[in-house]
């Protein structure tokens, strides 16, 4: 779309502006790291909301709950991460039902629109989402999930499409990679590494304490 501005009394036709969202090819290891990102944002946001309600609560409920997930193996390594895929789904479905992205899809610059380029809706985002557990990363289970993110992975290079998006008819954009998109990368890459090791220290001295 173009404007018609007046200058010196003459009509002169603005050049159209360019448009964020305009690469549309695959690019698997950005939406790997913005899902990782949110991943870890929403579970923990989840976490802490659990936690703070069953601490006022039902105390005795919380301490139960914090040692399910912290168990030596089957806590740390199946429940965990599977519960904080269940839990994150619904903020993400939200996010990209109402606004076509999440706070790690803006910083690595990732957008689900439909064909017009808007929003998918909250159901379709839901439908999408839970697609995306199950069949894109395999609910979080050990090994299971490293099969279907190798075989999503594959098909995205393959196809430029994911299966999940080829049945809604979703269009999935890209920012041009500029100094703008490689600082939000770096922040983005930054936030996801702090949120894992916080993590990481978090189960450590929950063990030795």
């Amino acid at each position: 779309m173009t404007d018609i501005i007046a200058e010196d009394g003459k009509q002169r036709i603005a050049p159209a502006r360019t448009h964020p969202w305009t690469d549309t090819s695959a690019h698997p290891w950005r939406r790997y790291f913005a899902r990782m990102l949110d991943l870890s944002l929403f579970s923990l946001l989840s976490f802490v909301l659990i936690g703070g309600l069953l601490g006022v609560l039902a105390p005795e409920m919380l301490d139960s709950f914090l040692a399910v997930l912290e168990g030596p193996f089957l806590g740390q390594f199946v429940i965990a991460p599977v519960l904080a895929i269940i839990l994150a789904a619904p903020w993400i479905a939200l996010a990209i039902g109402l606004t076509g992205g999440t706070p790690g899809k803006w910083l690595f610059g990732v957008r689900v629109a439909n064909a017009e380029g808007r929003p998918i809706g909250i159901a379709a985002a839901f439908l999408r989402e839970l697609k995306v557990a199950t069949i894109g990363i395999g609910l979080g289970f050990p090994l299971v999930s490293l099969f279907f993110a190798w075989q999503a992975h594959e098909r995205l290079v393959d196809r430029d499409e994911t299966t999940w998006d080829e049945d809604g008819e979703h269009v999935v954009s890209h920012r041009p990679v500029n100094v703008w998109q490689i600082i939000l990368f770096i922040f983005g890459g930054s936030a996801w590494l702090a949120l894992r090791v916080w993590g990481v220290i978090e189960q450590f001295t929950s063990q030795i304490s």
